[in-house]
């Protein structure tokens, strides 16, 4: 006779597993997704994000939000189910026990084996339904994760340059400014004005304009180091936040990304248009009270580049 107790038990433990592993499994994933969705910054408001930009995100939120609700709901039904019947076999279990106790001819306890090894089946049928659901809801828990991570990546680019975009580079500033508090850790700041670019426009059409402007972008974030973070600022003003660079190694990055600019050959249609920089650099500093104070220095450096006969950079 085979040990039927020890097999209840095995399914049973398994069954427990299996709701455990599911609200885990879940409660991880709804971290991720939280995690993963772009929060407002402390110090500097967030900008550069269409109206259209934010409904969009918003609704694709909600829709996200009512989906893995149902998900919630759904499963925790089926959860609700499995301890039920849970309970109900272990019920089944007692009264098998109790009828095993009381038979006197093999016949009876022949039955009630045949009892158990039915009590044994729909067990592992009902665990199987319910696994079916787990992959199911995980299947469509990893297509919401792709459509928050698709619009997180959206919220924090640049529709033109596909850099980072404004509100992407106040949040890292923001965060660069918190660390240098907590732990001293400094940094520096780039902000890049392309230099007579309304010129760009005028003389060529805005469509070769925008080609500039993807064209440099694509060069500054080629340029650039590793560890560095680029941004589109605003209209043709790039940023570049630096961690752990003082002024003056800041001061041979900006000129090596301006001297690039300088001697690149930009091409639209039958054009070859050329551009420069300003740049205006900054590094945090102890009496700045917030992330505001350093962005202001970084762009009063950038004015006085460009009122000092642009194409060069200056640092305050």
């Amino acid at each position: 006779m085979i040990n039927i107790e020890l097999v209840l038990i095995i399914i049973f433990l398994s069954g427990l597993a299996l709701v455990i592993g599911l609200w885990l499994w879940l409660w991880r994933r709804l971290v991720r997704m939280n995690s993963s969705s772009p929060t407002e910054s402390p110090l500097i408001e967030p900008s550069g994000l269409k109206k259209e930009d934010n409904q969009k995100s918003s609704s694709e939120i909600e829709k996200t939000k009512l989906v893995v609700h149902g998900l919630l709901k759904n499963l925790e039904s089926h959860v609700q189910t499995l301890l039920d019947n849970t309970t109900r076999y272990g019920s089944n279990l007692d009264e098998h026990a109790s009828q095993l106790k009381k038979a006197e001819t093999l016949a009876t306890i022949q039955q009630v084996e045949q009892l158990l090894l039915q009590e044994v089946e729909t067990m592992k049928s009902s665990t199987y339904r319910y696994q079916q659901q787990l992959d199911d809801a995980q299947k469509k828990l990893k297509e919401q994760e792709k459509i928050l991570e698709k619009l997180s990546r959206d919220a924090n680019t640049d529709f033109l340059t596909q850099v980072n975009n404004r509100a992407a580079f106040d949040k890292r500033l923001n965060e660069e400014f918190a660390r240098y508090k907590r732990y001293g850790h400094i940094f520096s700041i780039i902000l890049m004005d392309l230099d007579f670019f309304k010129d760009i426009n005028d003389t060529y059409g805005h469509l070769a304009g925008d080609r500039v402007l993807r064209a440099v972008a694509s060069l500054l974030n080629d340029e650039k180091r590793a560890s560095d973070f680029l941004a589109r600022y605003g209209g043709e003003e790039f940023a570049l936040i630096l961690p752990a660079t003082d002024s003056n190694s800041a001061l041979v990055v900006a000129d090596k990304l301006r001297k690039k600019v300088e001697t690149t050959t930009f091409r639209y249609e039958n054009y070859s248009i050329h551009t420069s920089l300003s740049a205006g650099i900054t590094t945090v500093l102890p009496e700045d009270a917030t992330s505001i104070d350093v962005l202001k220095r970084a762009d009063d450096a950038t004015y006085e580049a460009k009122n000092k006969g642009r194409n060069q950079v200056v640092v305050k």
